[in-house]
């Protein structure tokens, strides 16, 4: 509803300056209600044509057509000739006459929004020059504006809600930026162009952040009214004729950047027949008195041939050709009457055989002639528009200078992350497409194997993609290294606080063992004897201490080997009896002589005693001893 009462107030402008510059009061919204809205000569029944967004009748009366002319003669498509003044008019120029409201202003509700009609409401309108014409109308009837209509503060509607903003995404790397969540290339990129959001219209590319149009050879970048860039070629395009939206005038062609006819000759800005027309018989501006024809170029009254009757002289003729409007036009040739006196040639076309018709090369789409082999609208035909980033040439939409064809769109292979450096090369998960490569947005990190690691760190990639640490390194600086506490046994990083490396490279401890510090320990209690940790105080073997292996009949009990026997004592490894054992008679380590046996313990004489002397293995005889 806002921009209805926006568009209604516009209207009503409208038509103030309608009425005072063209005598036409009419506006789309809110019309006289009786005359037929229109966009093109097509749009209205023969022989009333299109002007000022309207069909008129130019039969009715020449008053209007001399207005115009004094005017400067407009194209149907309502762009001024070039010799129609371009001065604006504006409400604040010098007015000539006040222009005020004559009828009763419509009633509101509010009643600080209703229109006094003892309230001057003038719209003061300066003179296109000195001398103003008389013929221009300098008063109009202006119906107020409902004030229900109109906004309550004049500005945008209050409801608008705000636009969501999106999470930030991580940051890009290299010269690339963040816009939304896609990494871009600001020089390049042309949804972004310079900054986030800059788009580049269709057919731009993006150079060095500024969006710019390759046009095909022999075309020229032109704009309307501060839009998108279009290419045209200024040799024979008659709407940017020599220079970008120089229109030629009605039945006028472009022939190497100069407008001219393509039948007749320029008079002004018409093209006109000097052997017939009556305003230009047989040159510019020379006119037929009121009641002459022109014939051959010559202004004379009446025709040597039958023909029919045109303007008020009873022997004014059109010889061989037709009256329109009060002039005698050739239907095959004339571009404002072609065919028929209500249909006139526009769009570029001119009129060929009594029918509108585009130049050669040129095709007619949409009522304008446009070269459908470089038109980017209508490429190979009427319509069919080239897409973004794509131009057209040869009739054919093709990727313009820097972007390439991949799956049926044009890309740019230097930052598109699903076609980076060739089409169909993704960019993994993390990474953005930057001069044609996959690079990891997050800095530091190097893409291996289509992840992004860091090759100060990563053990699988240390140093450079795909050189893996073993045997128990770590990645440092980007060198395997063994990890603290460890140290190089071979090729292997080892602890050497273990049993099999316990304080240096290969030193094993022994059964029972533990290592402690780097030293093989054995358990409290224990001893580490021939390999092994033994309790000394119980072990056969070590029995006391190492290597004190208890003999045979003797167990080792509290550190020292005894005897199973209590009636034997243990003696250098062995159980004996000390009451009869030679060797320990009596004792451990007491030796009998060899003539000697232990007996209870004492060593005794083995024989008879002579004289003091023990006979051993003999007999004592007067005192002697005599063996045996």
């Amino acid at each position: 509803m806002y921009w209805i009462q926006r568009a209604r107030r516009v209207c009503l402008w409208a038509a103030l300056w309608g009425a005072v510059v063209l005598g036409f009061g009419a506006c789309v919204v809110g019309g006289s209600g009786n005359e037929q809205e229109c966009k093109a000569d097509t749009d209205c029944t023969a022989p009333r044509k299109c002007l000022v967004g309207y069909c008129r009748d130019l039969t009715q009366s020449n008053t209007e057509k001399s207005t115009v002319e004094q005017q400067g003669e407009a194209h149907f498509d309502g762009t001024p000739t070039e010799s129609i003044p371009q001065e604006p008019i504006t409400p604040t120029d010098t007015p000539s006459e006040p222009i005020t409201p004559t009828e009763t202003p419509v009633e509101t509700t509010d009643p600080e929004q209703s229109v006094n009609p003892d309230e001057s409401a003038s719209v003061e309108i300066g003179p296109t020059d000195s001398s103003p014409d008389e013929s221009i109308p300098t008063e109009a009837t202006i119906e107020p504006l409902p004030t229900e209509l109109l906004p309550e503060d004049g500005g945008w509607p209050q409801d608008a809600e705000p636009i969501a903003e999106t999470a930030p995404e991580p940051t890009c790397s290299g010269s690339q930026v963040r816009c939304g969540n896609v990494c871009v290339s600001l020089q390049t990129s042309p949804q972004h162009c310079g900054g986030c959001g800059k788009a580049c219209c269709a057919g731009q590319v993006c150079s060095a952040g500024q969006c710019a149009l390759a046009c095909p050879a022999g075309q020229s970048a032109c704009s309307r009214d501060g839009g998108c860039p279009f290419c045209a070629d200024l040799s024979r395009d008659a709407n940017h004729c020599g220079a970008c939206n120089r229109s030629c005038g009605s039945g006028q062609v472009c022939v190497g950047g100069r407008c001219t006819c393509s039948s007749g000759t320029l008079c002004g800005a018409v093209c006109v027949d000097l052997q017939t027309n009556r305003d230009n018989c047989g040159g510019c501006s020379k006119k037929c008195a009121s009641g002459q024809v022109c014939s051959n170029g010559v202004c004379q009254l009446g025709c040597p041939m039958s023909a029919p009757l045109c303007g008020t002289g009873a022997s004014a003729s059109c010889c061989s050709n037709t009256c329109c409007s009060g002039v005698c036009a050739n239907l095959q040739t004339n571009n404002v009457y072609c065919g028929t006196c209500g249909t006139a040639c526009s769009g570029g076309m001119t009129c060929q055989s009594g029918m509108c018709r585009c130049p050669s090369g040129q095709t007619s789409c949409n009522g304008v002639c446009v070269n459908t082999t470089q038109n980017n609208t209508h490429c190979g035909g009427c319509n069919v528009a080239c897409g973004a980033s794509r131009t057209c040439s040869s009739g054919q939409c093709v990727c313009i200078a820097g972007y390439s064809s991949c799956s049926g769109a044009c890309v740019d292979l230097t930052s598109d992350n699903n076609h980076c450096g060739g089409c169909g090369v993704r960019c993994p998960t993390g990474t953005a497409c930057s001069n044609g490569t996959c690079r990891c947005t997050i800095s530091g990190l190097q893409l291996c194997s289509s992840t992004c690691v860091n090759l100060s760190t990563n053990s699988s990639h240390c140093g450079g993609c795909g050189n893996v640490c073993s045997g128990g390194h770590v990645c440092s600086g980007g060198t395997c290294v063994c990890p603290t506490g460890t140290q190089l046994c071979g090729s292997v990083c080892t602890n050497l606080t273990t049993v099999a490396n316990c304080g240096s490279c290969g030193n094993a401890c022994g059964t029972g063992q533990s290592c402690v510090n780097g030293v093989c320990t054995c358990p409290t209690g224990q001893t580490f004897c021939g390999g092994a940790c033994v309790n000394t105080s119980t072990n056969n073997a070590h029995c006391g201490v190492c290597g004190n292996a208890c003999g045979a009949g003797s167990n080792c009990e509290s550190g020292v080997c005894k005897c199973t026997d209590t009636a034997k004592t243990y003696c250098s490894g062995a159980c004996v009896n000390v009451q009869t054992d030679d060797a320990n008679c009596g004792t451990c380590g007491k030796q009998c002589t060899f003539e000697q046996v232990c007996t209870l313990g004492i060593c005794k004489c083995n024989g008879p005693i002579c004289k003091g002397v023990c006979c051993f293995e003999g007999s004592c005889a007067s005192g002697f001893c005599v063996p045996l």
